[in-house]
């Protein structure tokens, strides 16, 4: 007698697949039917169904929380992201300058000349940083300061705090440079 016959001889029902209604396929360390016929067709379309749920979505979403949380605490998540990291400049070694140019900037086009690149300027960030008020300019350098020490801290460095200093007035020297005007008296 098999696992199936005394499944059904002892009150168990057969079931029919949940996609195409045809016998579903017995799972005898189960003691009971799969939801499919067994074809990878007919699994995909009732997984499809099933993750489409919001409740099965929140499930995921929470389990891959739970899995990136323990990996923190064990530092294997720092070991991931050096792993791909490592990859990306493996796999970016092999790209030639204008392969490179056109996946992460066209900054670095050859095509673009330094007059765009200061059209550019001019236009949008100079415009931007020489309209903004003296209080807006120190919460944006207090962003930029939490910001490096968040990462600088993450990395294991120091922080310098002469930096954000330096930064802001690289941003001055290039509007003096390109002689924009700004909207108030003070900087």
């Amino acid at each position: 007698m098999t696992l199936e016959a005394a499944f059904l001889l002892f009150g168990g029902k057969k079931e029919k697949c949940r996609s195409c209604s045809a016998d579903a396929r017995f799972e005898g360390t189960l003691m009971s039917y799969n939801k499919s016929c067994g074809s990878h067709k007919c699994g995909a379309i009732i997984f499809r169904k099933e993750s489409d749920s919001p409740e099965y979505r929140k499930n995921i979403s929470n389990a891959m929380k739970n899995v990136w949380t323990k990996r923190e605490t064990s530092d294997e998540g720092a070991h991931i992201r050096d792993k791909i990291g490592s990859t990306k400049r493996a796999n970016n070694a092999n790209l030639s300058k204008e392969e490179l140019s056109k996946k992460y900037g066209w900054m670095n086009r050859p095509d673009v000349t330094s007059e765009i690149k200061k059209q550019i300027w001019e236009n949008s960030l100079g415009k931007y940083y020489a309209s903004l008020t003296i209080d807006q300019r120190n919460e944006l350098s207090l962003k930029q300061e939490a910001g490096r020490r968040r990462s600088i801290a993450k990395n294991g460095g120091t922080f310098l705090s002469e930096n954000v200093v330096i930064s802001e007035k690289v941003i001055l020297n290039l509007i003096e440079f390109f002689n924009l005007e700004t909207d108030h008296e003070q900087r």
